[in-house]
């Protein structure tokens, strides 16, 4: 839960998740920590990944080439790119980062089959670490989040909660990421302090 204020217009926004306190769950960040990443940019891309200069317009501005591979995600130390379907991606970075992202991809893919849009107000991102991480996505999900079947750098669009959401595995502590639509943010964090309390027993 957090605040965030714009120094250029003095906008203070909030985060989805201003009323939820993840730490009320009293738990060890070892075990399980739950935690908001609120404010990142969210940019949505869609093209033919068949297209050879639509991919390398794309990793011109990036540093990084698009995913390809069904259910995969490029994770990078300022950017992570989620495979959200053969045409479409979700691009997650940081606040200062969105607009220089925007603009140079709307510019090097002009003319192109393709469109970029800024869907940041509509998301949020839940961060799931510790041991208990796994048992509690089970929990939240019927996809298979067993080590056999997920690992760093997978991800999938899936039902997380009765809510819609993306979900992928950014490290092997393990740690996963839960990307939501603000209409459920609320909804969501609620029901994860309620699945996590049996962990304090």
């Amino acid at each position: 839960m957090s605040r965030n204020t714009n120094r250029d217009s003095n906008v203070v926004s909030e985060s989805p998740l201003i009323a939820i306190d993840f730490a009320s769950i009293g738990l060890s960040s070892d075990v399980l920590r739950i935690v908001e990443d609120p404010f990142l940019k969210h940019i949505n891309i869609r093209g033919n990944a068949g297209d050879t200069a639509f991919m390398q317009a794309v990793e011109s501005v990036l540093g990084v080439a698009l995913p390809t591979s069904a259910n995969t995600a490029v994770i990078e130390s300022a950017l992570t790119i989620l495979w959200y379907g053969p045409s479409e991606w979700l691009v997650l970075c940081g606040n200062e980062s969105e607009d220089t992202l925007l603009n140079q991809l709307r510019s090097a893919l002009e003319g192109m089959h393709s469109l970029v849009t800024d869907i940041s107000g509509g998301n949020t991102v839940i961060d799931i670490s510790g041991e208990k991480s796994r048992d509690l996505l089970k929990k939240a999900t019927t996809i298979d989040v067993h080590t056999r079947a997920c690992a760093t750098g997978d991800c999938a669009l899936t039902i997380f909660a009765h809510a819609s959401a993306a979900l992928y595995q950014y490290d092997g502590a393990p740690s996963f990421r839960v990307v939501v639509r603000r209409s459920f943010a609320d909804y969501i964090g609620t029901w994860l302090i309620d699945a996590a309390r049996e962990y304090k027993i």
